[in-house]
C-alpha cells in the first residue's frame, strides 16, 4: 500500500502524526467473538463512568481538538459531529455496539480506549495510492449505506485514484472499501492532527488493535507512524 499526505495538509497541521496498521492474510469471517465483546462491554462501562455527561466530554482534549479540526474545514461540528464524539455520545445514551465483524469491533475498542479516531479500508478494493488531501469540491461520494453525496471544496478527505474514501477526514466512510467478513488485506488509520494529542496516544491505540487482530484474525501485521 502507498499512502501519501498532501503538502496542503502538512501546512495546515504541521504537528500531524498518522499511524497506519497494515494486516494481510487475516481471517475476519467469525460471526461472533465473546472475548472481544466482553472487552467492548467493559470499555463502554468505563466510558459511561468517566464521561457521565456532556460537560465531562467537553473537557477531553481529543473532543476539543477534533471539533476545532472540523471548524477549519468550514463545517459546524454540532451538525457534522467528529467520529469520536459521536461514538461516545451514543454510549452515554446507553447504546452498545453489536457485533459487526472482528476487525471493525476491534478498532471500535481501540477508539474507546484512547478516544483517538480510527478508520479503515479493504485494500483489495482500493485503487492506487491512498491520499489525505483537500477536496476539489463537488466530488462524488457514496456512503457506506449506499447514499450518494458530493464533497465540499477544501474539506479534508481520504481518496484513492478513483474514489473519495472518507469525508471530513474521519466523519463518514464510503461503501466501496468497507471492511467486511471477506476482507483479507486491510489498512487502519489513527490520527493525531495537532500536538494536543501525543504520538503515545496514537501508539497505544495501534497496540490495542494490533494485538487483538493478531489474536483473533491471525495474519501478518505491521504498523507505521507518518
Amino acid at each position: 500500500m502507498t499512502f501519501e499526505i498532501d503538502n496542503s495538509i502538512r501546512v495546515r497541521f504541521p504537528s500531524l502524526h498518522i499511524g497506519v496498521l497494515l494486516a494481510e492474510g487475516i481471517d475476519n469471517t467469525a460471526t461472533n467473538n465473546t472475548y472481544l465483546e466482553a472487552e467492548l462491554r467493559y470499555q463502554e462501562q468505563q466510558v459511561r463512568a468517566i464521561y457521565p455527561d456532556l460537560e465531562a466530554l467537553d473537557n477531553h482534549r481529543s473532543i476539543l481538538e477534533w471539533r476545532q479540526v472540523y471548524r477549519t474545514q468550514g463545517v459546524n461540528p454540532k451538525k457534522f459531529m467528529p467520529t469520536v464524539e459521536s461514538l461516545v455520545r451514543r454510549i452515554q445514551k446507553g447504546y452498545s455496539f453489536p457485533f459487526i465483524n472482528t476487525v471493525v469491533n476491534t478498532y471500535l475498542l481501540g477508539e474507546l480506549t484512547t478516544l483517538c479516531p480510527v478508520g479503515g479500508y479493504d485494500l483489495d478494493k482500493v485503487e492506487g495510492a491512498i491520499t489525505l488531501r483537500l477536496s476539489e469540491g463537488n466530488e462524488p461520494f457514496v456512503t457506506i449505506d449506499g447514499k450518494e453525496d458530493k464533497t465540499l471544496k477544501d474539506e479534508i478527505v481520504y481518496s484513492d485514484q478513483q474514489t473519495i474514501l472518507t469525508r471530513f477526514w474521519n466523519y463518514r466512510d464510503c461503501y466501496k472499501t468497507q471492511i467486511t467478513p471477506e476482507s483479507k488485506r486491510i489498512a487502519l488509520f489513527v490520527e493525531c492532527p495537532t500536538d494536543q494529542l501525543q504520538p503515545g496516544d496514537l501508539a497505544r491505540t495501534l497496540d490495542t488493535i494490533s494485538s487483538r487482530i493478531s489474536q483473533y484474525c491471525g495474519g501478518k501485521i505491521n504498523s507505521i507512524i507518518y
